[in-house]
Parts: structure tokens; sequence; C-alpha cells
């Protein structure tokens, strides 16, 4: 008896680490990367995953301190963004100086997903869709 509620402890805790695992994965139109960064030998890559059907713009802002947002980076009055078919998804490499042009920085990301053409800045909430973020930090040689 005792073997058996031993592996019936293990098979509990294996099915409650595998649904804490899976609750993890979050899916919005709105999505915080809560640090990212590119500090001395660190640096961070970003995959960006549309989930929608339809095509989407993805913008994304640099937070520093609190309510800080970096302000638009060129073309004026834009915040700097990437677009994304249907069910694409996006790797890139370095995020600080490829997506946002900065040498160096650290800071929470904001990314936001509009479908292309709709305008998501106004009171009609149909336009945003569902994106997905991933990232990694990691020190470089």
């Amino acid at each position: 008896m005792p073997k058996f509620k031993q592996f019936g402890i293990t098979v509990v805790g294996l099915l409650v680490a595998a649904g804490a695992m899976a609750s993890n994965f979050r899916v919005a139109d709105q999505v915080y990367l809560p640090v990212a960064g590119k500090v001395a030998n660190f640096k961070t890559d970003v995959n960006i995953s549309n989930l929608s059907s339809d095509s989407v713009t993805v913008t994304f802002a640099l937070m520093q301190g609190a309510n800080n947002v970096t302000p638009p980076l060129p073309p004026q009055n834009n915040f700097p963004s990437i677009t994304l078919a249907p069910n694409e998804r996006h790797e890139i490499i370095d995020f600080f100086p490829v997506a946002l042009g900065l040498q160096s920085g650290l800071g929470q990301v904001l990314f936001n997903a509009c479908k292309q053409g709709s305008d998501c800045s106004g009171s009609d909430q149909s336009g945003f869709r569902n994106i997905s973020v991933e990232s990694r930090i990691y020190a470089v040689d």
C-alpha cells in the first residue's frame, strides 16, 4: 500500500506541475515583457506570434521606471512596429538595436497588436488581435 500511495502522490504532483506550466502561456492583444535589455554582454531575443487569421501590426514601446514610456522613435509620432501575416511567427535577434534602434538599455516592453488597416487608438475595440510574445535574455561572449 505505501508504494501505491507514493505513486499516487507522484502522479498528482506531475499533473499539478503540468497544469501550472500550461497556465503560464499568455495570449492577449496587449502583452507586457517584464524585462528586456541590452546591457554589457547581455542581450534579448524576442519571438512574436500572430495567433489570428488576420494580418496584424504589432507596435512596441520600452517602459523604464514608473509609467515612463520611451518617446516614439522615427518616424515621428509612431512607435516601432512590424507587420505579421496570419498565424506568422517572427524572431527578432538582439531586440534593442534591431527593433528599438537603441544600442543599450533595460526595461519593460509593451507590445500591442491591431488588425492591419484598423484604428485601435479610439473607442472601437474590434481591431485588436491576439499575439504571443516570448523572449530570452542571455550573455554573449
